[in-house]
């Protein structure tokens, strides 16, 4: 089995870590971080603490948070604790080019001069080397049974549409003999593996029909339902459909076209107070033209010549009334001539 690999970091650039640490951390800060971030981003990769002295240390970086590390520790050598430099810049640490790096690649080479000796190709999991693949597979000849399950589209030439399924004859180190599925673009080229792995020449006892022509029908069918526009949206359409909501948003949100909440607030407290002044004026108008009428009415009873029903003025008694003419009716309570 392979083992596990790691990237280098060009130049190996130094940094130091802050403080101190001990044995059995497996997290702590670093002055530089970028000095120790993968130049592919890509994690693990291995680094080396106080690599500027005989008792250095391998650990391997898993990943990075902000400017904390996370190791694995005892990774090459056992783990030790590592005092703050005295000098007060801190313990070295770089991605240093050491022993794990060139015995794997020894070890790799050996494995696979090997494999090559019997004919087949071995696979390891990058991540976990412990859990390998533990079958191992090679082509054994041309594609077999190549057909269409999507339609051409000339206007999608490297799209989903005018995918193929074949099979591919395989065969484990046992001498088992299995039919891998691969789907094939519109250009011929190989596309994917699909994730089945079926026995070769199983047929259909019903039709006589082999499981490649079955499987067609199935994956035909998916993808007919994937591209159906009628219950499935493109990320095209979400994205319009997004810029549509947010136009619209911005548009309501106009405060020259559009009342704010606060305005309409004013507004209604203007309105009722406008309708409240409307409603004492008329009041106030309707008290004035009853006035206006009874200062006309003691106007034309005090002043002018009476020709009409004089008795506008009542008297109840009268004290403090001098009549010089005519004489007072107590019943009607009037001056009569």
């Amino acid at each position: 089995m392979l083992k596990q690999m790691y990237r280098a970091k060009l130049n190996s650039p130094e940094t130091n870590i802050i403080g101190g640490i001990s044995a059995i951390e497996t997290q702590f800060g670093v002055v530089d971080i970028g000095a120790v971030t993968p130049d592919d981003g890509i994690f693990p990769i291995l680094l080396m603490i106080g690599g500027n002295r005989s008792d250095c240390e391998t650990v391997r970086l898993l990943s990075i948070s902000g400017n904390t590390l996370t190791v694995e520790r005892g990774f090459e050598s056992a783990a030790r604790s590592w005092e703050a430099d005295p000098s007060g810049e801190g313990v070295l640490i770089a991605a240093n080019f050491g022993a794990q790096h060139h015995n794997t690649f020894v070890e790799n080479i050996k494995t696979l001069e090997g494999m090559a000796a019997s004919g087949g190709v071995e696979l390891s999991d990058a991540d976990e080397p412990a859990a390998g693949i533990k079958t191992h597979y090679r082509v054994m000849h041309d594609i077999e049974g190549f057909l269409p399950f999507t339609p051409p589209n000339p206007e999608e030439p490297d799209g989903t549409a005018g995918l193929s399924l074949a099979t591919h004859t395989i065969e484990a180190f046992d001498g088992a003999k299995l039919a891998e599925l691969r789907i094939y673009g519109p250009n011929g080229n190989f596309n994917s593996v699909l994730p089945t792995t079926v026995l070769q020449g199983v047929k259909d006892p019903e039709n006589n029909r082999n499981l490649l022509n079955i499987l067609t029908e199935h994956y035909a069918a998916i993808f007919g339902h994937i591209l159906n526009t009628d219950i499935h949206v493109t990320a095209d359409y979400i994205n319009n459909l997004n810029q549509i909501v947010t136009e619209l948003v911005a548009f309501t949100q106009k405060e020259d076209i559009f009342l704010t909440s606060e305005q309409k607030t004013l507004w209604n407290i203007m309105s009722q107070t406008a309708a409240d002044a409307l409603a004492l004026a008329q009041e106030a108008t309707g008290k004035l033209v009853d006035h206006e009428a009874r200062i006309l009415q003691l106007e034309d009873a005090i002043f002018n010549q009476i020709h009409t029903n004089p008795f506008l003025i009542t008297f109840g008694n009268l004290e403090g009334v001098i009549i010089e003419k005519g004489i007072h009716n107590p019943v009607y309570r009037r001056i009569e001539f």
